[in-house]
């Protein structure tokens, strides 16, 4: 396939990536209880993080997605304006930082970031897309993104980029999910959905 801006428009807005969303977690739903580790091994439940304010959970890729990273260092630059709304923020990746690598940015972050091995709270949110073994192959072609070794699961499965405004009780006020990058919200959007 050739990956013209004019072929991606057509895939990320094809009914096949539509039904994707089917199962996403939207507003006034709950969000499941769950505990998941930091980055420094330490278990960090949902529960604790809701206790005191309405929490801005973000679910991003691995380390390799630029758009993920840019996203990730945009919030570091306003997380702490959360405070003015009682709110914090919690990222989730499915894999665990590797600081000797790419990931090596990361390691200034101030912000809790949680670690879904397996994608299993991902896929509680409805966010986990399988991705075939020759679409796997196309994406390390294009964009010479090694998604099988990347997984440490037999099936290659990404988590779809969301952001999620929970309040104290688990409820979900607003949810961010868009397939197409382009259409997506950045954090300076996202901030105005808290006043």
């Amino acid at each position: 396939m050739d990956w013209t801006n004019e072929n991606q428009e057509a895939y990320w807005n094809s009914p096949q990536k539509t039904e994707l969303l089917i199962d996403v977690l939207r507003e006034k739903n709950k969000v499941p209880m769950f505990t998941l580790p930091n980055r420094f091994g330490e278990q960090i439940l949902i529960q604790e993080l809701l206790s005191d304010s309405r929490l801005v959970l973000t679910f991003y890729g691995a380390g390799w997605s630029r758009y993920c990273c840019l996203d990730l260092l945009a919030w570091q630059h306003l997380h702490q304006q959360l405070g003015k709304f009682n709110s914090k923020l919690v990222a989730i990746r499915p894999d665990p930082l590797d600081l000797t690598s790419t990931d090596v940015w990361s390691r200034n972050l101030t912000y809790e970031i949680l670690i879904d091995t397996g994608n299993k709270v991902a896929r509680q949110f409805g966010l986990v897309s399988s991705v075939s073994n020759p679409t796997a192959q196309k994406l390390q072609e294009s964009f010479c993104i090694d998604l099988i070794s990347l997984n440490s699961d037999r099936d290659v499965e990404l988590p779809m980029p969301a952001t999620y405004i929970i309040d104290k009780d688990g409820t979900i006020l607003e949810m961010f999910v868009e397939l197409n990058w382009r259409n997506r919200k950045g954090p300076i959007e996202i901030l105005q959905y808290l006043d």
